[in-house]
């Protein structure tokens, strides 16, 4: 997909979610019949703490028919945990196709190994569901059936309650308000933070992996560049932590640092080098004194 459409389907979700929230007040709509209140609305969201585990021995079937844990499907790899309604008609299946292509973006650039999981929260959700849902986004179908997971419904509660997840349900549309988010999980299945996948951006993701690798994700100039970086909450990106004349004095010795570490294993190569060749040639001459 084009950055043009891609920036038009996060306008139009941005629309649909300000519809949901503004319009039927704007008509005069009674709040009954909007569904839930916006003090309702503005409960949900993630509360988790960073640092907070999940459960890894929750057992999960994939949209393959493939049953087995969190943690085998994890394998020690850094990830993003998303949460979809399989039966939702509003911001899921949009949310899950702009991660597809942050995905697909970061594969081409040449990809990080680490682990995509989109899990349904709503345990009444059936294959049938999923399986339409999956019908219907066909671009979150390209992450692929095995990264498509169910549980039953202790296990589904178990997940809900260690992510922090808060949803809200409305019982006149038999649908939830739930976050359009998803948790990035480290290489020990610990939440690093939620990210909006409204706003995902393949750099932001880029950037995400390597943070929650533990240092086996991405190259040393990359995992250097990142730790003059930090997290911004409000805008959903990694900023400079310092200003811009101190940035470039961080890139210049970092540039230099790796000019000087490129020098020596330059120079202990052409030593080495010399070396095999003296070698070779007082070979040649012991056995020309033979």
């Amino acid at each position: 997909m084009t950055p043009r459409r891609d920036r038009l389907s996060r306008i139009w979700l941005a629309a649909t979610i300000a519809g949901a929230l503004f319009v039927p007040q704007a008509l005069g709509v009674p709040q009954a019949l909007a569904g839930l209140t916006r003090d309702e609305l503005s409960s949900v969201g993630f509360s988790v703490r960073p640092g907070a585990a999940l459960p890894l021995d929750a057992v999960l079937t994939d949209a393959g028919g493939a049953t087995r844990s969190l943690g085998e499907r994890l394998a020690g790899r850094p990830g993003l945990v998303a949460f979809v309604d399989f039966t939702c008609t509003t911001i899921c299946g949009v949310a899950a196709n702009v991660l597809a292509r942050s995905e697909q973006a970061l594969a081409d650039s040449g990809g990080l190994d680490h682990r995509t999981l989109v899990v349904g929260f709503d345990a009444r959700d059936t294959g049938r569901d999923r399986d339409a849902w999956l019908a219907g986004n066909p671009e979150a179908a390209s992450l692929g059936r095995g990264a498509i997971l169910s549980g039953d419904q202790a296990a589904t509660a178990r997940l809900v309650e260690a992510s922090g997840l808060r949803t809200v349900y409305d019982p006149e549309h038999d649908q939830f308000a739930h976050p359009a988010g998803a948790l990035l999980v480290d290489t020990e299945g610990r939440v690093v933070r939620s990210l909006d996948l409204v706003s995902l951006e393949p750099e932001t993701l880029r950037s995400a992996l390597i943070e929650a690798s533990n240092g086996t994700a991405g190259s040393f100039v990359e995992r250097a560049i990142l730790s003059c970086y930090g997290w911004d909450a409000e805008t959903g990106r990694y900023k400079p932590l310092i200003d811009g004349a101190l940035m470039a004095g961080c890139l210049t010795t970092l540039g230099a640092t790796a000019g000087f570490v490129g020098f020596m294993l330059l120079r202990d190569r052409r030593r080495n080098d010399r070396a095999s060749s003296d070698e070779a040639g007082e070979a040649g001459q012991e056995g020309g004194h033979g």
